[in-house]
């Protein structure tokens, strides 16, 4: 392979490389820009042991949870979702502060099919 082929693949391979790097960090860019309007909260992390407790909360109240072992696994998150919409809450299935008010208030509205 002669020099002036290797140096023109190696410079296609780079500005691949480099270009999905840029698509990358231009998506985040839009993600973030999009957690910043209004209406939109951006996800607190919670751990594990509040996380159990969502869990606990959830199973007491007839919401399809096993074992609340404090894991955000899919099971929690159709719980979370089933809640949300029972309750008149943005249905996303991610744990944030109106569902933790609801879910914690002394108002229980229950799983019901």
């Amino acid at each position: 392979m002669n020099k002036k082929l290797a140096l023109t693949i190696g410079a296609v391979i780079l500005s691949g490389s480099t270009m999905a790097q840029a698509n990358a960090q231009a998506s985040v860019k839009k993600m973030n820009e999009s957690m910043d309007k209004p209406g939109l909260e951006k996800t607190k992390q919670y751990s594990k042991k509040e996380i159990m407790k969502v869990q606990s909360e959830l199973k007491s109240r007839g919401f399809e949870i096993d074992i609340a072992d404090g894991v955000m696994n899919k099971e929690t998150t159709n719980a979370i979702r089933k809640f949300q919409a029972n309750n008149n809450l943005n249905v996303d299935g991610q744990i944030n502060q109106p569902t933790l008010q609801k879910l914690m208030s002394e108002k229980q509205t229950g799983y019901s099919e």
